[in-house]
C-alpha cells in the first residue's frame, strides 16, 4: 500500500454507489483531502450557529441510506444538522482537525458516534490519516484491516496486548477530543453489536476476528466516555439487514465490486448490504436520539 498517500486518502462511497445514491460529496477548502456528505449547510446557516454537527464514521455518514439520521434530524426538527461523519473516521482524526473542531463549536451542539478502536494506536502501529496504520517495527504502511490481520497471521501472541493498548488509546482520543469540543455532546452507541460482545482471538476469519462496529470497543469503555458527555443515546438495532441493493434509476436489484473503493477487495462483489445501518435503522435512530435531541433543541 506505499503507493497511497494516507494523508490524501478517504473513503469516497459515491466511486462505488453511484447506482445506489448520490452523497452529494463536497468539500471544506480548510480540508481538501476529506469529503463530507452534502448537500452542504448554506453560508448564512454555519454563520448564525442555529445547527447541530454529527462526528462519526461510515453509519453516521450513511452508507447506502437516502435519508441517514442526520437527514432525518433536519427534516423533521427544522434544526440543520451537519454531517461531517467520514469513512474510518475516530476520534483522534477528528481531535487533529482544527478546523472541524470550531466548526463543530459554532453549532448548538454535538452528536458523536462511538467509532471503531482498531484504528487507534498501540506499541506496534502508529494511526495515519484516515483507516491506515504504519507499523513502528517496519516502517510499513498498511490498510488498518491489512495490519491487523497480518499480525493475527503472523504474531497472534501479542494481538491482545496490542487491542488493550488500542483500547486505552481510543479512551484518551475520546478525552482528548471531548476536551477540544466547547458544546454539549451526545455520545451515540449506533451498532447491532451484542452489549456482552468479545474479541475472538482464536479466529480464522476477518469477520470472527473484527466481530461487529464498533471493533475492540468494550461497553466498560463507552460507559467511562459517556459519564464526560452531557448525554448519551443508543441504538442497538438491524431492523432491516439485510438490505437489498437496489438501483435509484431502475428500481432493479444491483451488485456493488467493493474493488471500487479499496484495491485489495477486487473481485468482492455484494447484492445486499449486511454490514452499514439499514434505511430502517436510521429510521430507529432517529428515534433512540430524539430525547436527547428534545433536551438540547
Amino acid at each position: 500500500m506505499s503507493d497511497i498517500d494516507p494523508a490524501e486518502f478517504f473513503a469516497d462511497y459515491s466511486k462505488r454507489d453511484h447506482e445506489l445514491v448520490d452523497y452529494q460529496f463536497y468539500r471544506f477548502p480548510v480540508l481538501p483531502s476529506v469529503g463530507f456528505r452534502g448537500p452542504p449547510l448554506a453560508p448564512e446557516v454555519l454563520a448564525s450557529g442555529e445547527y447541530c454537527t454529527v462526528i462519526g464514521a461510515a453509519q453516521s455518514l450513511g452508507v447506502y441510506a437516502q435519508a441517514p439520521y442526520p437527514a432525518l434530524i433536519t427534516e423533521r426538527t427544522g434544526l440543520p444538522c451537519l454531517n461531517l461523519a467520514t469513512g474510518g473516521g475516530t476520534a483522534g482524526f477528528f481531535a487533529s482537525q482544527p478546523a472541524l473542531i470550531d466548526i463543530a463549536n459554532r453549532g448548538r451542539f454535538v452528536i458523536l458516534q462511538v467509532m471503531t478502536a482498531r484504528t487507534e494506536g498501540n506499541s506496534r502501529g502508529e494511526p495515519i490519516g484516515i483507516n491506515f496504520m504504519r507499523d513502528r517495527l517496519t516502517g510499513e504502511q498498511e490498510i488498518t484491516e491489512a495490519y491487523w490481520l497480518r499480525l493475527l497471521a503472523e504474531e497472534r501472541d501479542i494481538v491482545p496486548r496490542l487491542i488493550e493498548e488500542s483500547r486505552a488509546s481510543w479512551r484518551a482520543s475520546y478525552r482528548n477530543l471531548l476536551a477540544k469540543l466547547t458544546v454539549p455532546c451526545v455520545l451515540f452507541f449506533y451498532s447491532t453489536k451484542p452489549e456482552d460482545e468479545e474479541v475472538n482471538y482464536a479466529a480464522t476469519t476477518r469477520d470472527e476476528f473484527y466481530g461487529s462496529f464498533p471493533q475492540f470497543v468494550d461497553m466498560a469503555s463507552v460507559r467511562e466516555i459517556a459519564a464526560l458527555c452531557t448525554d448519551y443515546a443508543e441504538c442497538r438495532s438491524g431492523r432491516g439487514l439485510p438490505h437489498p441493493l437496489i438501483s435509484r434509476f431502475t428500481g432493479e436489484p444491483v451488485a456493488i465490486d467493493f474493488g471500487a473503493l479499496h484495491s485489495f477487495m477486487t473481485g468482492e462483489t455484494h447484492v445486499v448490504n449486511d454490514y452499514y445501518p439499514s434505511p430502517q435503522m436510521h429510521e430507529d435512530a432517529y428515534a433512540a436520539l430524539l430525547p436527547a435531541l428534545s433536551r438540547l433543541t
